[in-house]
Parts: structure tokens; sequence; C-alpha cells
């Protein structure tokens, strides 16, 4: 019987303990798109809502990119799962072990900033937003192709509204100096993540950690004592050690206050502003020489702009091949469809498109785009002769009409002058060529009620020509 959780087909697990069914991770499908997702499932909803409360909200290349959430049912237990992002050259853990088993080991310092730069910036987002991660550490990091990285696991993540005391939670390798001599609890600041991020950086550079010995309780003095060993290996990662020492000091106030701050370091500024310019880490321009990294920049844009190019010459071409007739034949999914006048809403299956045959339709424009398998095109209709909008059931108050030598004035007149009228040419005016030259014209009064809740009132049937100008339509092909 096939495993699923909410909408998602199970693939098959990803977690080593097998058998800790309080949590789980399981790589997944959409059937949707077809997308290969990884789902993070937890017994413990009230945790799994917060750590997804905190992710849907983020937006960042380098930050894991959650989907959704779903509630599902499996071996009798209730979870909470939050859907997203598979990155499938795994975690940072499992790549330093592998870089470091190579012979000969071929790592440089250009191979750890590119992995470094990406950290950093994913870092500096989550704290520009009052962010704490409170876990940072190379199981927690993931990786894709092109040296893509992205922070993942929020799992112990919390908000810095204000400076409090919390329970240290985390992992003890991991832990500030501050963090294991108070044990109990600790104040919540950005300093705990700065220092796990000079712990990642020496791992991504040197390939171990900076700590960590056979003993536990050496291991700790090591930490609190912060022995830790940089400039080797004849100052092959000069940039990295500077990076290092600016994160790893024992007092919290000496260390860099933040990773908005940490990713303006002059070591690397380059390379953050060629991120930034969508640069991918595997074409980074290394040299110091800022004229270079400009170069390197304004290479990559002119790059995009002749992709646009190119893509735009293709549009152009499919968009010939789409007969006026194959719109036609389109015309039932235009029906129900909504579209607004200022803040008034209409729908299509209210509205009567009259004098088809005697109206010239053109297309001038198309936007296509891959949005869940479909293809989905943006079209722009001209018109040349006018097209006539019948518009069914139209409510007219008394207030409307103005009382001329004792008398009122007719019906059309009145709706002609009301503030709705008014209203709707003047939205029109103001969003003109789209809507052209509007004109009114009341069909017919179906009925006048003088005994209405707001007192004397009509339903009429009107028109509104609208001539010279264009409507949008999103259409979905699905063939």
């Amino acid at each position: 019987m096939a495993i699923s959780a909410g909408r998602y087909n199970f693939l098959r697990n990803l977690q080593e303990d097998t058998t800790n069914i309080h949590k789980l991770f399981w790589l997944v499908k959409d059937p949707n798109d077809n997308n290969e997702l990884v789902l993070k499932s937890a017994v413990n909803k009230a945790n799994t809502k917060v750590e997804y409360e905190i992710m849907i909200k983020l937006d960042h290349k380098n930050i894991i990119k959650v989907i959704d959430c779903v509630t599902f049912t499996h071996a009798g237990c209730e979870y909470f799962g939050i859907s997203m992002k598979f990155m499938r050259n795994g975690d940072l853990e499992k790549f330093i072990i592998s870089k470091k088993n190579e012979i000969p080991l071929n790592w440089t310092q250009n191979d750890a900033l590119r992995l470094i730069v990406q950290f950093i910036a994913g870092l500096s987002y989550l704290h520009e937003r009052e962010i704490i991660h409170r876990d940072l550490k190379p199981s927690n990091i993931f990786l894709g192709p092109e040296s893509e990285l992205v922070i993942g696991d929020f799992g112990i993540s919390d908000s810095l509204q204000t400076t409090r005391m919390t329970r240290v939670v985390g992992t003890d390798n991991y832990l500030p100096p501050e963090a294991i001599e108070e044990q109990e609890e600790e104040t919540l600041s950005f300093s705990r993540d700065i220092w796990g991020c000079g712990v990642v950086i020496y791992m991504i550079s040197y390939l171990k950690h900076p700590f960590t010995v056979a003993s536990r309780r050496k291991t700790i003095d090591n930490i609190c004592e912060v022995l830790v060993k940089i400039h080797e290996n004849e100052n092959r990662f000069i940039k990295c050690d500077g990076l290092i020492r600016i994160c790893l000091q024992k007092a919290p106030e000496n260390r860099v206050p933040n990773g908005s701050i940490l990713s303006k370091n002059r070591s690397i500024e380059n390379l953050i502003y060629q991120l930034k310019s969508g640069i991918p880490p595997s074409q980074f321009n290394f040299s110091e020489n800022i004229a270079d990294v400009l170069q390197s920049v304004n290479a990559k844009l002119l790059r995009d702009i002749s992709q646009l190019r190119k893509s735009h010459e293709e549009t152009t071409k499919e968009l010939q091949e789409i007969k006026t007739t194959k719109i036609y034949s389109l015309e039932g999914q235009l029906n129900g469809l909504d579209f607004y006048f200022g803040n008034d809403k209409y729908t299509t299956r209210n509205v009567i498109m009259k004098s088809r045959e005697n109206t010239s339709f053109s297309i001038r424009s198309i936007f296509k785009a891959v949005d869940l398998g479909l293809r989905r095109i943006n079209l722009k209709f001209y018109w040349n002769n006018g097209v006539d909008s019948v518009y069914k059931k139209w409510r007219v108050r008394s207030p409307a009409r103005q009382k001329k030598n004792g008398e009122y004035e007719d019906w059309e007149l009145a709706i002609s002058n009301s503030e709705r009228r008014i209203k709707f040419r003047t939205t029109a005016e103001n969003i003109r060529p789209e809507n052209g030259e509007v004109s009114l014209k009341v069909e017919g009064i179906e009925s006048i009620s003088r005994n209405g809740p707001y007192g004397e009132e009509a339903i009429v049937t009107c028109k509104f020509n609208i001539s010279g100008g264009y409507i949008r339509w999103n259409i979905e092909f699905l063939e």
C-alpha cells in the first residue's frame, strides 16, 4: 500500500535512525508538479508549527525554501509536516568528510570562500530580520549544484524581539563558551549565531572541527578557553582566518555584532557584491581589483540582456503562430473571470461581449511562463470598432435623481450623472489607453420600486461602450 502524507507521495526515508517515530524525514513527490521535496514532520506539532511560521516568511536564495505544511497520520501518530526544497548534494557535514578523505586533497581558499560567502549572506538575511538560528552547524547546512548553499533546520530558532534569558539548547560541540559555562540559561542574542558561524567557517576552510578531540572533557575545555589553531598551511586561508578570528572570541561583546556587519567585511565584500548581482559562486572573480569585479558583473548583465532578447524573439515568433481563430475558440475559458475598474469588481459572466463580428481583434503582446507544468500566456486584446458591454441589473437609488422645477429628472440622465457613473468614467479615463473611450447608455428600466429599503430605486440595464482600448486576460493552454 502506498504511503502518503497529505497530498504528498512517499518515496524514501532520509533519516539514519528509522526507529525514531517522533520525527520523520522523508523524500516525497508532489503529484501537482512531480517535484521531489523533503518533508520534515514531528509528533510535537506546537514546536514544528513555530518552526514553520518562522521559515515560511523567509525568502532568500541562501535559506532553504519552504513550500507548504501538511498534517497527516502515520503508524498511529499524528504529524505536522513542513515540505521544503530538496537539496540533492546533501548536507555540509557529509561534504566535509568526503572532501577530507580525497587523495590528493585539492582544497583552496577560493573553494572555501564560495561556500562561506553564501553562508554569511544567508545569516545576514536572518539577522536583519531579527531571527536567531541557534543551531548553526554543518549538518544543518545543505548543498546543491554549482556550489549552491542554503541554511536549514530552524527547529530551535527564535526571534530577537527583546533581550531575554532562555534555556540552553543546541549541540555541545557548537555551543559558545558562555552557554556551556552558564549551563541552565543563556542570554538570547546574535552572538550565539556568530560563534556558530566561526566554527562553520573554520570547518569549511580546514575540513575539521576547531575544538573537537577524542576526550569530551578536553573538547569542552578547548571551547571554553577558545583554544583554536588558525594560520595553518602557510596562511593559505588567510581571508578565512580573519573571519574566524572576529567570530571565535570568548567574550560575546568582542565578537562581530551580527551577520549583517560580518557580510560587510573587506575580505569578502567583493564576493558578496557578485553574489547579490546574480553571479553563481562557481563563476566568482576572486580578484582584489574592484575594476575586475565590476567587469565580471557587467559581463553577467550583458549575458542576461542577450538571453532576454533571445527569449523575446522566440516569444514573438510563437505569437505570430497564434491565430485569432484560436483565441476565439478559447472564449469559454473567459466566462466567469473577474476584472476590475478601480475598486469595483466585474465578472465576465455578467458582461456580454457584443458585436464581435464588427470588431477587429489583434494581439499586441504575449507573456509565457511555466507555472505548475501549465503553459500560461498573458494576452492583450486590442479592438478598433468598439465592444459593447452590457451590465445587467444595476440598482440605482433615488438620491441619484435630482429635482428640477419640482420634477425628478429622468432615470437615464440620473444614471449618467450618478456618482457611480462618474466614478466609472473617471477610473476609465485615468487608466487609458487600457479602457479606451468609455460611454454609457441606459438600455432599459427593468423595474421601479418606490418602497425600497433606501426609498425609490430602479433596476436598470446599462450598456458601456468601450472603444480603442484593450483587455488583458490570462489563458492557460493545457495541451
